[in-house]
This record gives C-alpha cells, structure tokens and sequence, in this order.
C-alpha cells in the first residue's frame, strides 16, 4: 500500500469511514506521520525541522536547541453546515522530565500536512494567530509516562479552535496542527518532555509489517476524536448546494431545465418535462427549514 493509501487507512482505524458525512459520527484520527518537533537555538541561530528519528519528539530546552511538538491531523468529510460538536485530543508521552508546564496549540490549517520552521514556538502565552487549546496541558513533572489528553475545558478549546478552521475554509483533504510547547520563557532548563510520534507507529510497521499500523498507532500515536453535528436533510430546492435556498438556485434549474439536463429530472421519473418544473416551483416556494 502506498504512503498514501497508508494515511488514508489509519484515519479509519475502528471501522470509522471517513468517506461521507454519517449522522453524528465519532471519527478517531491519528497523526499523520509528518508530524515532527522543531528545534531553534537562539544563541547559535540555527534552526530545523526534526522528522528524521523515527522514535520521538521533545519539548523543552535540550542540547542548546528549543524544542516543540507539532502533529498534522486530516480532516474528515462534512456535509454543508455540518460541525464538530465534541472533540478529545491525547498524546502518547514517553517521559516527562521538565521542571516547566507545556501548552496546548492549534495552529492555522493548511491543504498539506509538512511541518514548518514557522510553526515553532516556546515561552508563555503565543500573542500571533495560535489559537490556545488547552493551558498547562501537561503538568511539570520529574517523572511521568502513559496517555495524556484534554480536560474537559481542553475539550471545548479544541471544539472551538476546529470549528474555527472549519469556518476559515478547511474541510476533508485539509489538515489541522496540534502544537505542544514550552510554557516557560528562555528557559534555562535541561529537561525536557519525551514523545512517542505517529512516525514511529509507521516506522515500526515498515519493519513488523503493515497488519500492525492500526495497533501501533493505538499505542504510539497522537491521536484526536471528535463527534459531528448531525447532518442537515437535504433541501430539495437547495439546487445549487450553496447551503440555502435564493434567486439562484432558480436560475440553476430554469437553465438545466432548459437544458433537459438529468439534473433537472427533480421527480426522478427518468425523464424531464413539465412536472419537473412544477415540483422544483412548489419546492422553492417552501424554502429550506433552518
């Protein structure tokens, strides 16, 4: 299977298709494996985005660099008006060992999943167009390991934070970005947190074998569930697909009808004439409820 076809398959883990936009569905989504931490040390200047480890990502301060955590997630299908209505985000954490707290990031969508230089940040609280998720996502901590995921209130941030993309524009195809970071200015500390990364669940796969990714990315992955709203019933006068029902979804039909274009076959009785007309008429003049 293609790297592709692989991506594809792990946002469907549990049996949840993603294709199409099912009443009230929960879909479980993964990391995709481009996912990576971001290293920047401001005294020598350099930069650079990590994905080469196959194994883990760091947050915190560590062999000079600054370091941050950031995973793409695909997007799944949406009919018209459709929202997220419940969202829950956990990461799988390797080890933690910084002295400092870490926030929890959304950042603006984007069309591809690769990580950029731009998306790294570290200190408190990020004034540009990050959107804050969840404060003091993780605790600061000598030792910890095992699932961490979102509060309740880290759970309406990332219901409003998703839904704010969606209405930017992001929908099936396009990806948001989680990002852990350091919630300390100029840290000084040599501690940092350690993750296990979608990447990993796909290197070990390469080498145990493809029938393993679901479980792997179980364990290792970041991982994000969120529950839609129900889609809305179809408008039939809706002709256009806009999401309402005005002057144009009666031009769209008057010139398919004039057409006799298949489209325009609204009693769906195989063929287009007079009635087709007087059914679209009647329909338009009901509107759309909502």
């Amino acid at each position: 299977m293609s790297e592709n076809g692989l991506r594809a398959a792990a946002s469907v883990v549990c049996g949840l298709a993603m294709a199409g936009a099912a009443l009230g569905q929960t879909h479980t989504i993964y990391g995709d494996r481009a996912d990576a931490d971001i290293l920047v040390s401001t005294l020598a200047g350099v930069q650079f985005v990590s994905t080469a480890s196959n194994t883990q990502a760091e947050v915190g301060m560590n062999g000079g660099f600054d370091r941050c955590y950031v995973m793409p997630f695909a997007l799944p299908a949406l009919a018209p008006g459709q929202r997220i209505a419940s969202a829950s985000f956990s990461v799988s954490v390797a080890a933690l060992g910084s002295d400092y707290t870490s926030d929890l990031y959304g950042l603006g969508w984007r069309s591809e999943p690769t990580v950029l230089l731009s998306d790294w940040y570290s200190g408190t609280l990020d004034t540009t167009d990050a959107w804050m998720v969840e404060e003091d996502f993780l605790p600061a901590a000598p030792s910890g390991s095992g699932r961490y995921g979102t509060s309740a209130a880290g759970g309406e941030g990332l219901v409003a934070y998703l839904n704010a993309q969606i209405d930017a524009g992001a929908g099936e195809g396009g990806f948001v970005f989680l990002r852990i970071s350091h919630a300390v200015d100029n840290s000084p500390n040599l501690k940092v947190n350690f993750f296990k990364t979608a990447d990993l669940a796909y290197y070990l796969a390469d080498h145990w074998g493809q029938h393993q990714l679901p479980s792997l990315l179980e364990q290792h992955s970041p991982r994000l569930v969120v529950t839609l709203t129900e889609a809305a019933e179809p408008c039939p006068a809706d002709f256009d697909g806009s999401g309402g029902v005005n002057v144009n979804d009666l031009l769209a039909f008057l010139g398919a009808f004039r057409g006799q274009a298949a489209e325009a076959d609204f009693d769906g009785s195989g063929s287009v004439n007079v009635n087709d007309l007087l059914g679209f008429l009647g329909a338009f003049r009901a509107g759309c409820e909502g």
